[in-house]
């Protein structure tokens, strides 16, 4: 029994993204890609709020109390190292204060040029690049649509002999024990028993024969997916690896 032949009567797995119209799924991933985007520069806009708020809260809190110091009765040893302490906030405001400069110059930029050079809107409505991708997986399915079509046909054919099978199968075993049953009569039910086991082996070689797996179709389909799905998931995790390293490596 053929590959196909298993799956589709045995083991049905029609949910799988491959199947006929289940690569909408794969598509939308493009115009979610856009509204990711949209959320991670949003991200990275508070994370620089933030930054900003704290940067701005150190350099206040080290002017109040600076000034504080200095008028103070405090000298020598206390006094510097208090003064340190002062200096010590100033720089560590510096470095948040230029992690939000980061941010908002360098990753946010980086984000928003990407998604501007990736998504192009249509007149219509919608993103170019996903009725692309659409028309792209519906020409890849379109053979295999087809051959999909002959295969219900061939199923339907392949569970009527089976079922005339069984039939003749219960007609011959249950005539055996009937003392009313001739001869001849025992000798043609054996003869339908026969022939019906010769369609369903016929019909089950026809098959084997017309639906061999479509390695073309499968190479074109699995390109395209892959490159609809890498178009988001791969630029969005460079941009997030980029973020990582701005943050504890610069």
């Amino acid at each position: 029994m053929c590959l196909i032949e298993y799956n589709f009567w045995h083991n049905p797995k029609r949910d799988l993204p491959n199947y006929v119209g289940n690569y909408k799924r794969t598509v939308k991933r493009i115009e979610d890609g856009h509204r990711l985007c949209n959320d991670m520069m949003s991200c990275i806009q508070e994370r620089a709020k933030i930054e900003k708020a704290y940067a701005q809260q150190l350099t206040d809190w080290s002017k109040r109390w600076r000034q504080l110091v200095e008028r103070g009765p405090q000298y020598g040893t206390l006094e510097r190292a208090w003064v340190a302490l002062m200096t010590e906030a100033e720089k560590v405001s510096e470095l948040h204060q230029e992690v939000k400069n980061n941010l908002l110059n360098e990753d946010l930029e980086k984000v928003k040029n990407w998604q501007k050079e990736a998504y192009h809107k249509q007149m219509m409505g919608g993103f170019k690049e996903t009725k692309e991708a659409e028309e792209g997986f519906r020409k890849a399915q379109k053979p295999w649509a087809k051959k999909l079509k002959e295969l219900e046909t061939a199923k339907k054919t392949y569970h009527m002999a089976c079922k005339e099978e069984n039939i003749a199968s219960t007609r011959e075993a249950n005539s055996k024990g009937e003392a009313s049953v001739t001869s001849d009569q025992q000798k043609k039910l054996q003869e339908k028993l026969d022939k019906c086991k010769n369609d369903v082996q016929k019909v089950r070689q026809e098959n084997n024969c017309r639906f061999p797996i479509d390695i073309l179709h499968k190479e074109n389909y699995t390109c395209h997916y892959d490159f609809c799905h890498k178009f988001v998931c791969v630029c969005v995790y460079i941009y997030i690896s980029g973020l990582y390293v701005n943050f504890f490596f610069t």
